[in-house]
C-alpha cells in the first residue's frame, strides 16, 4: 500500500502546482516524515495545529482498503492560506482479470479491456485504479468548504462512481504492453488545449494518434476532448513492436 500512496501522492504534486487546491498524503518510511508531509502551513496557535496533525494521522489509519478515498479541509486562513484540500486514496489493485472487470464494470468511466489487436502470447499482469482527484478536485473542495463552515476542519470519507486513472499491463516473458488513460475532465483544455481532439480512435482515423519513441517507452497516444481523457499504450524500449503493431490495439481496448 506503500507505494501506491506514494504514487498518488506524485500525481497530486503534479496537480498542486496547477490549481493550488489539491494535496495528497502518502506514506513514508518514517512517522515524522509522515507528519512533515501532511502539515498544514505553520501556525502560532499549537493548539489547532495538534488538532490537525492527530485527524491528519486518524484519516491516514483509516486508510487501509483498497478504494478507500478520505479528503480533509483545514477552515482557517492562517493554516491553509490556499484553500488545499488533502486526499488519502487506496487504489485498487488487481492481479486477475476478471476481478478488475468486475470493479470497473460499476464504475462510469470507460472500461479498458484485452484488446482484439492485443499480439500473441501477452497475458495479463495487473491493473490500477485510482480515484479522480485531478477531475473532480474543484468539486471536492467545495464541498468540503461549504461542510466546513463554524470548524476548523471538516474530513469526510468520498464516495467515487469514476476512475481518474486505470492502468492495465499485459506481459510476454520481459517485454511489457501498458494500457491506461487519464481523466482530466472539464479542467483538459486548460491542460493541453491543443492537443485534445474530438472523437475515438476507430472514427477519427490514425490521424488524431500521436507516437513516440524518445523516452523509456513507446508510445502511442490520443484524446478525447468530449470526455477530457487521455488515452495511451505503450511498450518497452526494446519491444519489437512498433506504431503499426499498437494501432490495432488501440482501437479494441475500450469498452464505453
Amino acid at each position: 500500500m506503500k507505494n501506491r500512496l506514494k504514487e498518488a501522492a506524485i500525481a497530486a504534486f503534479c496537480m498542486m502546482l496547477l490549481f493550488g487546491s489539491m494535496n495528497v498524503v502518502a506514506e513514508a518510511a518514517s512517522q515524522s516524515t509522515n507528519k512533515a508531509a501532511a502539515k498544514p502551513a505553520a501556525s502560532s496557535d499549537a493548539s489547532k495545529q495538534k488538532r490537525i496533525e492527530a485527524e491528519t494521522d486518524r484519516l491516514m489509519q483509516a486508510s487501509k482498503n483498497p478504494g478507500d478515498f478520505f479528503a480533509l479541509y483545514v477552515n482557517d486562513k492562517t493554516l491553509n492560506p490556499q484553500e488545499h484540500i488533502t486526499f488519502f486514496p487506496v487504489p485498487y489493485t488487481f492481479d486477475k482479470y476478471d476481478d478488475y472487470v468486475k470493479q470497473v464494470s460499476q464504475l462510469t468511466t470507460p472500461l479498458l479491456i484485452k484488446p482484439d489487436g492485443l499480439p500473441e502470447g501477452y497475458v495479463f499482469s495487473k491493473a490500477e485504479v485510482k480515484q479522480p482527484m485531478l477531475p473532480n478536485g474543484q468539486k471536492y473542495r467545495e464541498e468540503l468548504k461549504s461542510e466546513a463552515k463554524g470548524r476548523l476542519f471538516h474530513s469526510k470519507r468520498l464516495s467515487w462512481t469514476e476512475a481518474g486513472e486505470v492502468k492495465l499491463e499485459f506481459k510476454k516473458e520481459k517485454d511489457v504492453i501498458r494500457l491506461e488513460y487519464d481523466v482530466f475532465g472539464d479542467i483538459a483544455e486548460l491542460l493541453v488545449p491543443d492537443l485534445f481532439a474530438k472523437g475515438k480512435p476507430d472514427q477519427g482515423g490514425a490521424d488524431i494518434y500521436t507516437y513516440s519513441a524518445a523516452f523509456e517507452m513507446k508510445t502511442l497516444k490520443w484524446q478525447d476532448q468530449e470526455k477530457g481523457i487521455e488515452y495511451r499504450v505503450s511498450v518497452n524500449k526494446s519491444s519489437p513492436l512498433g506504431k503499426k503493431d499498437l494501432l490495432p490495439i488501440a482501437e479494441t481496448m475500450i469498452q464505453e
